[in-house]
């Protein structure tokens, strides 16, 4: 069952393999209302369903279900024997079907295209925000078979002092000479995503970073040799 946003209900038959009675919404009066909360909509309609004297669980650390939330629906069931759930349905998903594997391997296809598209495109002097946006329309443009989808983390191009601080965005700030620059990308078709990090070099490169280099690459070389289905 998906529970969301009534104006979004639309987009869960689109774009899932759910019977239309299994996708519901909740009213529009419910959102962003100083009295209201979705969450004592969706307990109603756990009750409704007799659902309310059930073990439920929940994950405690996802993102966007705020302390609020979890007052609200706990506050909506009190006979439910709660339980954290936390990861559960990613365990249930680590194990992909033939057509998520054919997914991700096309999201590869992106991923690798951005980073040739930012190996094309960064040099001295060129700006990282005119970067960014060379980088984006390949991850967006796709290939001539599929689309690329938004990704769940916008690039990530680190130059100069920025390496110190892994997440931050992106400016006008122009790409120095010599500089090591840290690359995150990715490539996403139909949500699902695969990252492609790289660290690329402007002009001479330095005897740490190449022997940085040097290790890295032995031990990728190492987990690859290791790596088997079952291990």
């Amino acid at each position: 069952v998906w529970i969301g946003r009534a104006m979004d209900a639309a987009g869960g038959l689109l774009t899932a393999w759910m019977k239309p009675e299994n996708v519901v919404g909740f009213p529009e009066d419910h959102v962003q209302s100083a009295d209201r909360h979705p969450m004592d909509w969706i307990a109603a309609w756990i009750v409704a369903k007799d659902w309310g004297n059930r073990h439920i669980g929940i994950e405690l650390e996802a993102y966007y279900f705020s302390p609020k939330a979890h007052a609200r629906l706990v506050a909506g069931l009190p006979n439910v024997k709660w339980h954290d759930a936390d990861l559960l349905v990613n365990w249930i998903r680590a194990v992909k079907s033939e057509p998520e594997i054919a997914y991700l391997r096309k999201a590869s296809r992106l991923a690798e295209a951005a980073v040739a598209r930012a190996y094309d495109v960064i040099a001295p002097g060129v700006r990282e925000c005119d970067a960014i946006a060379a980088i984006q329309a390949a991850q967006i443009a796709g290939s001539p078979d599929f689309a690329g989808d938004i990704t769940a983390l916008p690039p990530t191009i680190l130059g100069g002092e920025n390496a110190s601080a892994p997440h931050i965005m992106w400016s006008d700030r122009r790409f120095g000479k010599d500089e090591t620059i840290a690359l995150e990308l990715a490539g996403v078709c139909r949500r699902y995503a695969s990252g492609l990090a790289r660290t690329m070099q402007l002009g001479k490169t330095p005897t740490r970073v190449a022997d940085t280099a040097k290790a890295v690459i032995e031990g990728m070389d190492a987990v690859l040799d290791t790596v088997r289905p079952g291990t």
